[in-house]
């Protein structure tokens, strides 16, 4: 399979499936408005003033993997966020979440050798490893090529019924959550039910959720609804869990500490359709793909009770769990 600059592809394979699917358009020019009328798949980056994109699904057909090839564009990360500088930059997270009694969402970026990838192995073994987990990889003029495998769910909808997920705090496998988490997972579903007060929403319970060697706490929510979910899923992103709370605060702090542009990380992606079913993925676990290097993003939640130290070896867990299960030739 040849993915050229100007093509608008993407591959993916949803949550507790085996199966790949490839979603394509045609010609040129994805569009920056929803069609309800026409399937697509949209990117919407973390930022508003990226553009979002709907990619249409003018060929839309169940897909056997094979080998993939990518006309990579040519690109070196020009800051690296190294420990003592993210160390630095959470230190100064943890005050601002204190006097804002509240949360901030820090991220890095660090890279990694892409050349002898193997996109089609790796997405193979991502789905392997990663059951629950949206796995994809996307290409488009605008955003280049992306590939990860998310555990968030940011909304999903069949017909009248909506469904989404508060998804926060971050523990190795083997050890037990702490108050911090819960207080980071509590603020996730507050923020949740001040977007949705004009629906009867059902609320499950907590429970963990196993991302390969780390685990989250995570709680369901439902309503129904006849309202675009175009229109949910604006007001639910950008979540606590990849911003922070109070959501305006929180986007100052980021914007005041971070030295890159998150681009499509921690925005959302997924397939929406006019026939009512639709699954958008907050983009979390993911990388971007460059002619020689590959830029893999993770970030953590910060809170009065977070630690720098910790907050850099919890972001070394998040990355990890998804480098290694890349595939590379040799």
């Amino acid at each position: 399979m040849q993915i050229a600059r100007d093509h608008h592809i993407a591959i993916y394979s949803l949550p507790g499936a085996s199966s790949f699917w490839k979603l394509h358009q045609e010609d040129f020019g994805a569009a920056q408005t929803f069609d309800p009328v026409l399937d697509c798949f949209v990117l919407r980056p973390f930022s508003d003033h990226g553009p979002k994109q709907y990619i249409r699904a003018d060929v839309h057909e169940e897909v056997h993997l094979n080998e993939i090839e990518v006309s990579f564009t040519k690109q070196i990360l020009a800051h690296h966020t190294d420990r003592s500088s993210y160390e630095r930059m959470v230190a100064e997270a943890v005050q601002r979440a204190s006097e804002m009694q509240g949360k901030v969402v820090l991220s890095r970026i660090d890279t990694q050798d892409r050349q002898g990838l193997r996109l089609s192995e790796s997405l193979t073994a991502l789905r392997e490893k990663f059951p629950q987990a949206f796995v994809y990889l996307i290409h488009s003029p605008a955003y280049g090529t992306w590939m990860g495998a998310t555990p968030e769910t940011l909304i999903n909808r069949y017909d009248e019924d909506f469904h989404t997920m508060a998804l926060a705090g971050t523990m190795p496998v083997d050890e037990d959550f702490t108050q911090k988490e819960f207080d980071e997972q509590l603020l996730v579903s507050k923020d949740i039910m001040e977007q949705l007060t004009d629906v009867p929403v059902e609320v499950g319970d907590v429970h963990e959720l196993t991302y390969g060697e780390i685990k989250h706490l995570r709680t369901l929510f439902q309503w129904k609804s006849l309202q675009p979910i175009s229109v949910f899923a604006e007001r639910l992103h950008p979540t606590p869990a990849v911003s922070g709370y109070p959501r305006a605060k929180a986007k100052e702090v980021i914007a005041e500490l971070e030295p890159h542009d998150r681009s499509l990380y921690t925005g959302y992606l997924g397939v929406m359709s006019g026939s009512g079913k639709s699954q958008l993925f907050v983009n979390l676990r993911c990388m971007q793909l460059f002619q020689e290097e590959l830029w893999y993003y993770s970030g953590g939640g910060i809170n009065a009770q977070s630690d720098p130290s910790r907050e850099w070896e919890e972001t070394e867990q998040k990355k990890k769990a998804v480098l290694s299960a890349l595939v590379y030739e040799g």
